[in-house]
């Protein structure tokens, strides 16, 4: 058994991307169980067979990472695993929509059969920012968010929108985009969800429910 802990962790980008794949390629050669820690998520869902997600020391959910992806345990595995992260917004439900900020989000028939979900009680919802658009009409969305940062990234463009408020600190929204189009700071945007890809998560336990 090969024990590694954080191998990785002083090296520059480029070397770290190549040595990453020549460990996996000695691996793959030569089938020993190996260990390895890590605080890169990145080196966790290319290098692992199996991951182990720790926090503040209780194991928290172990699997393959698709699985870790696509069904997290909860909202800290859903947080952590993913690059740009997961998208939390903190919701109440009112008996056929999900209150987002006094925006208005609907609560389809499936996820209403896959969760027992009670008026008036809050809930965090998470989705990835892949299952996120920008409306193809003006107004025609789920939620208005205003554009704060622009990274192009050349395949595509990472986009940080806001959620209006009243008061208090405003959600902020990861996207991506064609880089065809892009928005610009300050641009007010109609945004799409994938409202099948919605999770759900306990406020008090962060447990999901799905």
């Amino acid at each position: 058994m090969f024990l590694l802990d954080e191998p990785l962790s002083n090296l520059d980008a480029q070397l770290r991307d190549d040595t990453r794949a020549e460990l996996k390629q000695l691996h793959q050669r030569f089938g020993v169980t190996t260990i390895y820690v890590t605080h890169d998520q990145v080196e966790a869902m290319t290098l692992a067979d199996q991951i182990v997600v720790l926090n503040r020391g209780k194991i928290q959910q172990i699997s393959d990472p698709q699985t870790l992806y696509s069904k997290p345990a909860n909202q800290m595995v859903a947080t952590f695993i993913g690059n740009p992260p997961m998208n939390l917004l903190h919701a109440t439900y009112d008996g056929t929509h999900f209150q987002v900020e006094a925006q208005p989000l609907p609560c389809g028939d499936r996820l209403r059969q896959r969760v027992n979900l009670t008026a008036g009680q809050r809930y965090n919802l998470g989705i990835r920012p892949e299952h996120l658009q920008i409306a193809s009409e003006p107004n025609r969305g789920h939620l208005m968010a205003n554009v704060s940062v622009v990274e192009p990234l050349g395949r595509e463009i990472l986009i940080r929108a806001i959620l209006p408020v009243e008061r208090g600190a405003a959600p902020t929204l990861n996207l991506q985009v064609n880089p065809t189009l892009p928005p610009r700071p300050g641009d007010r945007l109609s945004l799409q969800l994938d409202l099948d890809q919605l999770f759900i998560f306990d406020p008090a336990t962060g447990n999901s429910l799905i």
